[in-house]
C-alpha cells in the first residue's frame, strides 16, 4: 500500500471481503453519497477476495465493476465494454485489479471516474510479463506511460497507459521483495521520487511486485500557445480553434485562409505540457485524404498538357496483366476499370463491403507477396488477384486504393516518381515546392518542421512484417510511402491553401468553388475548403481520437465555416 498525507474528501478502507460482502459493502458506501477510487483484487475467479477505498464525492459521471472477463467491447460483462462506456463518457480508468490463476481465467475490478484532462487512454489484458513489455516498448513510444500495472497469482499482466505527462518516471515490473525494496531505496531514497503505483501478484516465493516512481503524481497542466504569421485580430476565428481543441484535447492543430488568394490568417495552435514542441503556422502535418487533391491536379495536368485519355484501362497501362498470388482468382471485370473511374471513386471496391482496405493491410500483403515490405506497385499487383464489389461505374464508393493507382499511372505516363512530377508541374510554379512532400511511416523518418503524431493505439508493424514486435498505429500500422496519392502526403495549411486556389479541390481542373475535401486517420484530421466567396481554407490536427464530449468535429467544422464566414476577411 502506499500512503500519502494530503487533503481530501472523507475516505474509508475496507480489506478481506468475498465478493457478497465486497458488493454489499459498495451498496452501503455509495448509498451514503461514496464512490470507489481503489479496488484491488487476489485469489481464483470463483473465490476472489477484494479491498477497496471509499471517498465521499459527486461525480458527474462514474462507474465501478468486478468479475470483469476478456471479450469484445460489444459484449456485455466484458473489461473492454466498460473501457468503451467510460470512454464515451469522458471517464477515464483509475484502479484496477487483474485476478484469477491464470491467462484462462482471467477476471477484473476497477473503478472509471471523470476525464477532465481529456487524456487518452487504453487499458488492457497483455499477457504475461514478455508480453506486457512488448505493449510497454510500444506504447512509450506513443509516447504514453504506463500509470496502473496490475498482475494476477498466475503472472497474468494487465495495464493502463495514459498520454499525460508527469515529468521523470521510472516503471518496474517481475520484481521478487528483494528486488522492490532496492529499487524502492534507489528511486525513493536516493532520486527523490515517490512510488505512484505499487502491485503484487503470485504467493509464496512467487510473488513478483510492478512499480511506477515519479517525481509527481497529478499531470502536468496543458497550457496554450497561439503563433501567427498573418491574421492574429481574427479572435473569433481563433476561439473556435481554441475552444475544440482544449475541449477535446487536441495538442497541435493549423489553420490557413485565403481571399482571392492573398493569405489573410495562418495559424499555429498548441494545447500542450510544458516542453511540447510550439506548433508553427507553417508545420507540416499529414493529411490524409487531403493527399488526393494532389492526385487529381497531376492526372489534371496529364490531361492538359499531354492529352491524356481519361477513359484509359487502368491495369492495362500499368502492365499488371496476372494474379500476383497463388489462390487467387481475376475479378474479370478489373480490367474495365478507367482512370476516370479512379478519380470519380467508381472503380468497383467497396472496403465496407469487402472489410478490408490494401492501403492499411501492408503486412498482410507483404506477407502474400513474400516481400520484405510492402511497396504501392505491390499493393497494385496484389489487388488485381481480389473481387470486386461492383462493377466498374456502377457505384459511388470512397476507395483509397483507387488514389494510389492514379499515382502509378501518373509514374507509368511520365517515367517519374509520382512526387518529382508534381513538384514539377504544379507544387513549384505555385511556389509550394517547400511544403509540401511525401510523408514518412517511422517517427524518426520526419521532417524538421513536422509535427508529432497523437494517437494511443497500438499493433503489428506493417514496416518490418518479419517482426512480432508491436509499434505505434501512427508510426508504422501502416505504410505512408505506399499510400501517397491515397493519402500519405504532409504539407503546411497554407500551402494547401495555396493549392486549392489554383486546383479543384474535389474532382479534377481548376478552383472548384464550394467544395471541399476532408481527411481523416490514425494521427490526423483535415478539411480543405473551397467556397463560393473567394475564401481558401484549411485546418489540420494532430490526431483523430478526440476523447471528451460535447462537439464533435463536424460540429467544429461548421462552426469554424461560420466564424470564417462572419469574419470579414
Amino acid at each position: 500500500a502506499i500512503w500519502v498525507k494530503k487533503g481530501g474528501p472523507a475516505w474509508s478502507a475496507v480489506h478481506g471481503l468475498d465478493s457478497a460482502g465486497y458488493q454489499a459493502k459498495v451498496n452501503a458506501m455509495t448509498s451514503q453519497g461514496y464512490v470507489i477510487t481503489i479496488v484491488t483484487a487476489t485469489g481464483p475467479r470463483n473465490n476472489p477476495v477484494f479491498a477497496a477505498v471509499f471517498e465521499k464525492m459527486a461525480p458527474t459521471a462514474w462507474i465501478a465493476r468486478h468479475g470483469l472477463v476478456d471479450g469484445s467491447a460489444g459484449t456485455t460483462g466484458t473489461l473492454d465494454s466498460i473501457n468503451q462506456w467510460a470512454k464515451n463518457n469522458n471517464c477515464i480508468l483509475k484502479s484496477l485489479a487483474i485476478y484469477g490463476t491464470g491467462a484462462n481465467d482471467r477476471t477484473y475490478a476497477g473503478v472509471w471516474l471523470p476525464n477532465p484532462g481529456q487524456t487518452k487512454w487504453q487499458a488492457h489484458a497483455m499477457g504475461d510479463a514478455n508480453g506486457y513489455h512488448g505493449y510497454f516498448g510500444a506504447y512509450t513510444q506513443v509516447p504514453m506511460r504506463p500509470a496502473l500495472v496490475e498482475s494476477n497469482d498466475g503472472g497474468q499482466y494487465a495495464a493502463l497507459f495514459t498520454d499525460d505527462a508527469i515529468g521523470s518516471w521510472v516503471a518496474r515490473h517481475g520484481l521478487t521483495s528483494a528486488e522492490y525494496q532496492s529499487a524502492f531505496d534507489t528511486f525513493v531514497g536516493q532520486q527523490n521520487m515517490r512510488p505512484i503505483s505499487v502491485q503484487g501478484g503470485g504467493t509464496g516465493s512467487g510473488i513478483r511486485y510492478s512499480a511506477i516512481f515519479a517525481s509527481q503524481e497529478d499531470p502536468m497542466a496543458r497550457q496554450w500557445n497561439q503563433t501567427n504569421t498573418a491574421g492574429a485580430n481574427y479572435a473569433g476565428v481563433h476561439a473556435v480553434m481554441k475552444s475544440f481543441m482544449q475541449l477535446r484535447g487536441v495538442r497541435a492543430g493549423v489553420l490557413a485562409v485565403r481571399k482571392n488568394g492573398t493569405l489573410k490568417l495562418s495559424s499555429g495552435y498548441t494545447w500542450a505540457e510544458p516542453g511540447y514542441a510550439v506548433t508553427q503556422p507553417d508545420s507540416l502535418f499529414r493529411l490524409a485524404s487531403v493527399s488526393k487533391a494532389f492526385a487529381c491536379a497531376a492526372i489534371h495536368r496529364l490531361v492538359v498538357d499531354q492529352g491524356f485519355n481519361l477513359d484509359t484501362k487502368v491495369f492495362h497501362l500499368l502492365g499488371i496483366n496476372k494474379v500476383a498470388v497463388a489462390g487467387q482468382t481475376k475479378d474479370s471485370r478489373i480490367d474495365d476499370i478507367t482512370v476516370r473511374q479512379c478519380v470519380q471513386h467508381t472503380g468497383g471496391w467497396d472496403r465496407g463491403m469487402s472489410g478490408f482496405d490494401p492501403v492499411f493491410a501492408g503486412r498482410l500483403i507483404a506477407d502474400k507477396m513474400g516481400v520484405a515490405r510492402a511497396t504501392k506497385w505491390d499493393v497494385a499487383k496484389y489487388m488485381y488477384g481480389e473481387p470486386l464489389q461492383a462493377a466498374p461505374g456502377a457505384a459511388n464508393v470512397y476507395s483509397n486504393f483507387g488514389y494510389v493507382l492514379l499515382g502509378l499511372v501518373v509514374e507509368k505516363v511520365t517515367g517519374q516518381s509520382f512526387y518529382n512530377y508534381l513538384s514539377q508541374k504544379v507544387l513549384t510554379p505555385l511556389g509550394i515546392n517547400n511544403a509540401v512532400y511525401v510523408g514518412a511511416t517511422l517517427k524518426s523518418g520526419r521532417r524538421s518542421n513536422e509535427v508529432t503524431y497523437d494517437h494511443s493505439t497500438v499493433g503489428s508493424s506493417a514496416w518490418t512484417p518479419s517482426s512480432d514486435a508491436l509499434v505505434p498505429a501512427v508510426y508504422g500500422n501502416f505504410l505512408i510511402e505506399a499510400m501517397d496519392t491515397g493519402g500519405g502526403l504532409i504539407a503546411s495549411a497554407p500551402a494547401i491553401s495555396t493549392f486549392t486556389n489554383n486546383y479543384a479541390v474535389w474532382g479534377l481542373g481548376g478552383r472548384a468553388a464550394g467544395s471541399a475535401r476532408s481527411g481523416g486517420m490514425a494521427g490526423t484530421a483535415s478539411l480543405a475548403v473551397s467556397r463560393g466567396d473567394g475564401i481558401d481554407y484549411c485546418y489540420i490536427f494532430n490526431t483523430s481520437e478526440f476523447p471528451g464530449t460535447g462537439k464533435t468535429l463536424d460540429d467544429f467544422g461548421k462552426d469554424l465555416g461560420n466564424a470564417i464566414g462572419a469574419a470579414g476577411f
